[in-house]
């Protein structure tokens, strides 16, 4: 079974209670040790995926992680002090095992550093030659039913202080949705979906955790000594494609690349046969890498013509359908992630199903709200708008207040959390993610254009949109207002799309009096931020 933990940047908090262990002379020593312990594991995670997921901090009751202790000396080089594990207990503390304590020294520092998974067949192997880095050696599971999710932290507290663990994603999640189009073939099954010439094994040596960031401002973890081989998925239960995208196959853990040798292909096979795609291809056609804490979806679309296939760069926690089929049952919303910066927001989400409770599995018709454990600076409800033709119809209201923050959960910069819409056997997690902004989530400045050759009021001008934290968000103009008539190209303005640091050109008419305004409607296109206006007015020249 895959164990994946979500989206992670999973918050352990350990504090330091106090026990008097032996007198102590020297004048490097303290007179008490005090026992490390690990009192709160915050939850990461924000969507599932294929296999036994870990989505929030209660999955991960009775899971093990590592935990090396090095400490540097007063004017020393590092060294080992203990190499041990930890074990999330019911109560969502963890037991250090063996037990361990502060040494008592001063003027010492020490660095925690800390993996999961811990043990088993799959997990990575750990090398603390030198006590002032770890070394983790992965071999990817030739079968993905046996991948495991890799995770690596390092911490370094104030001594005798807190220690709080963040763990973040170490490897690539590669998924692969099918669907086939007219002219339609007859049935299509998957049989296999296999990876070959691809990274298997390779060294992974953290010495910090990387500032390099990746598409979604992740860290970027770069593993070395890889050696290729091949990786494979073998469906079972639902591999039968159909019009609508569907997920096929487990979900591979990868070790992340940047360059695709020129034999790393990906080969599907159906009932039909087998199908082969060299990966350099594909990234011609559809640009993307493999990075750490990354999501990649291929999109296989099959006709009794042609197979194609192309690439879906997701963030982690993303689905890449908004449909889960289970036989003849489908579960649709209309987003799966709710996401803004700082400010009040409200977002509702369409649900449909048909699932009508026929045969009766003990699950109710229609479509269920689960906000188990879902964190209370959020609101939810659903309300049922109609029933047609057998569709079940919801809508889900999402309200979300103003960001404050929290250090004692973890949510300084950003907070986050979740809820289910079930429909029987059938399970969509909806992300709700907020963060800290003091501003706008888009900020805007207009410019004259110093590369037009236009003077006075004629001259261009440009917008220039900087986005607010977390620093990626998008936007598009859906709207212009100019009643006062002073724009000459409102027709290029509109629809207009862009990220950070993109810019829209425009030019005031030759008779816009000065002080006459325009209002533009700026809307977020990869988040459910609230619509800004953006005000233009016309310059006395």
């Amino acid at each position: 079974m895959i164990k994946t933990i979500n989206n992670i940047r999973m918050i352990i908090t350990t504090a330091i209670l106090s026990a008097v262990l032996f007198s102590c002379i020297g004048e490097e020593m303290t007179c008490d040790k005090e026992l490390i312990v690990v009192q709160r594991i915050g939850e990461g995670g924000n969507v599932d995926t294929r296999g036994t997921v870990i989505s929030s901090n209660t999955d991960l009751k009775g899971e093990t992680f590592g935990l090396f202790g090095s400490l540097t000396p007063n004017s020393s080089a590092p060294q080992q002090y203990f190499n041990a594990s930890a074990r999330a207990n019911a109560d969502l503390t963890a037991t250090i095992s063996p037990l361990q304590y502060w040494p008592g020294l001063q003027n010492a520092s020490m660095r925690f550093f800390s993996w999961y998974p811990f043990s088993g067949a799959n997990a990575p192997t750990t090398n603390f030659t030198d006590p002032g880095e770890m070394v983790l050696s992965y071999t990817a599971n030739a079968a993905t039913s046996n991948h495991v999710d890799v995770l690596a932290a390092v911490s370094g507290p104030a001594w005798v202080e807190g220690v709080n663990i963040h763990f973040y994603h170490t490897l690539t999640k590669v998924t692969f949705t099918f669907k086939k189009v007219a002219p339609v073939p007859d049935e299509v099954t998957i049989e296999k979906i296999e990876f070959q010439n691809v990274g298997q094994s390779g060294k992974l040596t953290v010495t910090e955790i990387p500032t390099t960031t990746t598409k979604n401002n992740k860290p970027k973890f770069v593993w070395s000594d890889v050696t290729t081989g091949s990786i494979a998925s073998t469906p079972t239960g639902n591999k039968t494609v159909t019009e609508d995208a569907t997920l096929i196959g487990d979900t591979f853990l990868m070790l992340p690349t940047d360059n695709f040798s020129a034999t790393a292909k990906i080969v599907v096979t159906t009932n039909y046969g087998d199908y082969e795609f060299l990966l350099s291809e594909i990234v011609t056609k559809n640009p993307h890498t493999w990075e750490s804490g990354e999501y990649i979806n291929y999109n296989f679309t099959i006709s009794n013509e042609t197979y194609q296939l192309s690439a879906t760069p997701l963030e982690w926690g993303e689905s890449p359908v908004n449909v889960i089929f289970d036989k003849q049952y489908y579960l649709k919303l209309s987003q799966t992630k709710v996401q803004t910066a700082d400010k009040p927001a409200t977002v509702d989400i369409e649900v449909k199903t048909n699932y009508d409770a026929i045969p009766n599995t003990g699950y109710l018709s229609g479509a269920q709200l689960d906000t188990d454990g879902m964190k209370t600076w959020a609101t939810v409800n659903m309300t049922q708008t109609s029933f047609s033709e057998g569709v079940y119809t919801y809508n889900v209201h999402v309200s979300m207040p103003k960001f404050t923050p929290n250090p004692e959960e973890g949510e300084e910069e950003e907070r986050w959390t979740r809820f289910y819409i079930n429909a029987g056997n059938l399970h969509h997690l909806v992300a709700v993610q907020q963060w800290k902004e003091d501003g706008e989530w888009m900020n805007y400045d207009v410019q004259l254009d110093s590369s037009d050759g236009g003077t006075g009021i004629m001259q261009r001008r440009k917008i220039v949109f900087t986005s607010g934290n977390p620093g990626w968000w998008e936007w598009k103009i859906t709207q212009v207002e100019d009643t006062d008539n002073i724009l000459l190209n409102t027709e290029t303005i509109i629809e207009s799309i862009g990220k950070s640091g993109g810019a829209v050109y425009f030019y005031f008419k030759a008779n816009a009096v000065p002080g006459k305004k325009a209002t533009l409607t700026l809307s977020n296109t990869n988040g459910d931020n609230p619509d800004i206006p953006v005000e233009l007015t016309v310059p006395s020249i």
